[in-house]
């Protein structure tokens, strides 16, 4: 920003100029005591461009008194300096201390949010000032030494106000964007819905005799001539598994119904000690996972592998390129997806089911099938377990499958992937028109630190008198710091001075063992602090409450 121009009647000063920042501090995690009061403490993930007013943990008077923790006032702005939130900011709707990671900025006759927004303009430009290379933080340093344009109070005003009226118009279209992208998931899957509900009409010219009834019987056929097990196909109710009516010659089907060997067709991955992570390489065929399964999405991050001899041994748990993969266990439980082409074999993991491809129904249409509303119903009432829920192979085996004609299913699947391709254009213009939106909010802000978002009357402003002000206020606030920092230094100094005998004679009752080691001149010397304590050995008692020791004189 040093570099851009801004109005002649503003002027570039250093934050440390005109603000004060301070880092907080951290106070003992061995001391349970120190995290039980009622005083927020504010740690730099906590900070989300919000307004803070809770935070996850609370810390009592003394843990401020014995660390370099600070109570920060109410409105103060709040800005990360560490690890991968640097940059975040947050306003304080309480007061509150934070830890080290996180810095506050207190102003003086300034707008806070004239800065906030200020720092959000250039947060670039101030990341690119991170120093360290295993986690770049910025420094109290770098940030006291940042460029900001000072301008008159009541242009600060003017500008906010134009910001948050721009900002406010933005919002809503970005809403309207959201609102967009959620309804055409709903759009597509009550169309997916429709297509299976057959209620889309299709026409097969030629292959209309092609019914899905003579197509079970043909792998009942099948069945009985390779000597299969088969008990007969169970009666199936319509109303109890979908709520509407078919279309006349389609038919709902168990899902082993659809397989002429539905054991070997239908199979989950290896237990126990079959498939260990000692197993895993990192060449060799690979093995697929819960996380690499979504819903009608292969995902293929973290793929591990096994050897040839391995993936042997393991026939019954092997998958090939155009198997449907379904999970067995997690949340949602259910998800169904695809092989690619790219993996042309491996095998699964025990939490997975892997349905092989079947010339009686198309994998595809199959995969939609199983992630719609109808399927995860059936799912979620077959579910079994509290904290981590899972169905049995032999649950997805009986799952109830709407089954039309394999010409028709390939017809829905055609639409179906029509419509994902609409579909994804409106969701990329979408998601390319929320960039513009960010762009134009960014473009705003580069334009009010610029001097260009408003119109300004030079003559009545005077920034110089205006500065003189700041200093003044800004000089006042840390004589009343230095004052405080004073009484504080001198009561520590008063007991910091003393032996840990002279301690204990002043305390009337017992004390802590972490107290009398801070009001002790071993403060900084833990291990010396023992040495001196156990000398004490025959003058003193010790007393234990819980996992607390405290410490009193033998009298």
């Amino acid at each position: 920003m040093e570099n851009k121009d801004i109005p002649t009647h503003w002027k570039w000063v250093t934050l440390d100029e005109i603000f004060v920042t301070s880092s907080g501090g951290t106070p003992d995690r061995k001391n349970f005591n120190y995290y039980v009061g009622d005083i927020p403490w504010v740690k730099s993930g906590e900070l989300n461009y919000n307004t803070i007013t809770e935070t996850d943990e609370y810390i009592t008077q003394e843990a401020i008194d014995y660390s370099s923790a600070k109570v920060f006032p109410k409105g103060s702005l709040l800005i990360a300096l560490y690890g991968n939130t640097v940059g975040r900011m947050a306003f304080l709707g309480v007061d509150a201390a934070t830890n080290q990671a996180v810095a506050s900025i207190t102003s003086f006759l300034i707008n806070t949010k004239y800065l906030y927004y200020y720092l959000m303009s250039c947060k670039e430009e101030l990341l690119n000032k991170r120093e360290g290379s295993a986690q770049p933080n910025i420094s109290q340093k770098v940030l006291n030494k940042f460029l900001f344009p000072l301008a008159p109070l009541e242009e600060q005003n003017a500008i906010l106000e134009k910001i948050e009226e721009l900002f406010s118009e933005l919002d809503s279209i970005s809403l309207n964007f959201e609102s967009l992208k959620s309804k055409s998931k709903i759009y597509w899957l009550s169309e997916i819905n429709s297509f299976l509900k057959g209620q889309k009409h299709y026409t097969i010219l030629s292959k209309v005799n092609i019914k899905p009834q003579k197509k079970l019987e043909e792998i009942i056929e099948k069945r009985v001539s390779l000597g299969k097990k088969y008990t007969g196909r169970s009666n199936i109710d319509n109303k109890k598994i979908i709520n509407y009516t078919l279309p006349n010659h389609w038919r709902l089907a168990k899902l082993s119904d659809l397989y002429v060997d539905p054991v070997d067709s239908i199979s989950d991955g290896p237990f126990g000690s079959n498939l260990k992570s000692d197993d895993f390489q990192e060449t060799g065929f690979p093995v697929l996972k819960i996380q690499n399964i979504d819903r009608n999405k292969f995902i293929s991050k973290d793929i591990s592998y096994v050897s040839e001899e391995k993936f042997n041994k393991l026939e019954k748990h092997q998958f090939q390129n155009g198997d449907v993969i379904i999970t067995k266990l997690g949340s949602p439980l259910g998800k169904a997806c695809i092989v690619p082409a790219n993996f042309n074999k491996g095998i699964i993991v025990a939490d997975l089911i892997r349905i092989k491809k079947n010339e009686y129904i198309n994998s595809k249409f199959l995969m939609y099938s199983l992630n719609s509303p109808y399927i995860i119903s059936q799912i979620e009432k077959l579910a079994k377990g509290t904290t981590r829920q899972r169905v049995t192979l032999r649950d997805v085996r009986n799952l109830i499958i709407i089954f039309p004609s394999i010409e028709e299913q390939e017809l829905i699947v055609a639409s179906i992937e029509e419509l994902d391709d609409e579909i994804n254009i409106l969701t990329d213009v979408v998601n390319q028109s929320s960039l513009n939106v960010q762009a134009l909010k960014q473009k705003i802000l580069l334009d009010a630190f610029s001097g260009n978002l408003i119109n300004y009357d030079i003559n009545k402003a005077n920034v110089t008198k205006y500065l003189e002000k700041i200093l003044v206020e800004k000089e006042r606030f840390l004589n009343k710091i230095k004052k405080q920092q004073k009484k504080i230094v001198k009561t520590s100094r008063i007991n910091s001075d003393m032996d840990l005998l002279e301690v204990l004679k002043k305390e009337e009752n017992p004390i802590s063992s972490h107290a009398l080691w801070q009001k002790s001149i071993y403060k900084s010397d833990i291990e010396e602090f023992y040495k001196k304590l156990k000398e004490l050995d025959t003058k003193i008692r010790e007393l234990k409450d819980g996992h607390l020791s405290f410490i009193e004189l033998i009298k």
